[in-house]
């Protein structure tokens, strides 16, 4: 399968029920797209959490811990801005 095949396969649907609009999006194995975006915002939370025990208790060290904490902000604000811009459409 070609990039340009795969891309339109990851294209936002939006399905009506009971005059409730939701947005469906599938990803590789028609995985919902919704799924993927809470595990990458949980994920996140995380990485975001064990990066903040490690800055208090030491047990990691500091630049592993802070390194932790950027990810785990970056993983979670980036997917949830992900999920807010497709349900506007």
């Amino acid at each position: 399968m070609k990039i340009w095949e795969m891309s339109s396969k990851i294209s936002p649907k939006l399905l009506k029920k009971n005059n409730i609009t939701i947005l469906y999006m599938e990803y590789h194995f028609g995985v919902p797209g919704i799924l993927i975006w809470i595990t990458h915002i949980i994920s996140g939370s995380i990485l975001l959490y064990i990066g903040y025990v490690g800055v208090n208790t030491g047990k990691i060290s500091k630049n592993m811990s802070l390194i932790l904490i950027v990810e785990g902000v970056l993983a979670s604000l980036y997917h949830a801005h992900i999920w807010y811009y497709k349900s506007k459409k």
